[in-house]
């Protein structure tokens, strides 16, 4: 078994995060909403308050769901999120991550991933 201190400090070394595109606040909540069901049990070195510098940057599908529900955009929020045309927002999400974030960005960043120890241990799973 793999120490979380050790996967956190192989992510870094790597220049990876430990999930690649997906808003921190929403993984946070992930996270804590296992942890508190008792459906994980963490063991191993307390790192909550370990600081790792990670960065973390929105992205374009990110930006223009907060301007949906908190932006200037919120007008629309109603007609675009809570009618029929929902349906554009998971169409422009797959036009925007298969069509332009994948092949500009991260096939680059998963070719870099399976060089390392952690990308040839999610091959073999």
């Amino acid at each position: 078994m793999v120490s979380a201190l050790d996967f956190i400090k192989e992510l870094k070394k790597n220049n990876l995060g430990p999930v690649i595109e997906v808003p921190c606040s929403i993984f946070k909540d992930l996270i804590n909403f296992l942890l508190d069901s008792g459906e994980i049990e963490v063991i191993g070195q307390d790192i909550s308050e370990v600081n790792f510098q990670f960065k973390t940057k929105r992205s374009v599908v990110i930006w223009g769901d907060q301007m949906l529900r908190k932006g200037f955009l919120r007008p629309l929020e109603k007609l675009l999120l809570h009618t029929p045309l929902i349906v554009w927002a998971p169409l422009a999400s797959n036009l925007y991550h298969d069509f332009l974030w994948y092949p500009t960005v991260g096939r680059k960043r998963i070719r870099e991933f399976r060089k390392t120890e952690w990308g040839g241990l999610w091959q073999r799973y």
